[in-house]
């Protein structure tokens, strides 16, 4: 129940601090979804990084092929990101 109010609780500022206007509400929503695709590389990458890094990971570390898939959707993430 906390967690949940917690994520609740910017929306329901904005939209009382915009009176409910959805058009401005969209916007919002639309300029954070951008920013989070231009962050989401930034914690992709380490990730891919770290659980492929036998030496962190030990036995755990990404099989080869799953290394490989894993680099793959992160490079057409990033283009992605870019062409967008």
């Amino acid at each position: 129940l906390v967690t949940r109010l917690l994520s609740v609780a910017p929306v329901l500022i904005f939209a009382i601090y915009y009176h409910g206007d959805e058009a401005k509400i969209e916007n919002l929503l639309t300029f954070s979804q951008v920013f989070l695709s231009v962050a989401l590389p930034f914690a992709v990458i380490p990730l891919v990084m770290y659980t492929s890094s036998k030496k962190l990971m030990g036995e755990f570390a990404n099989r080869q092929w799953v290394k490989w898939c894993a680099w793959i959707a992160t490079i057409i993430l990033i283009l992605l990101n870019i062409y967008l």
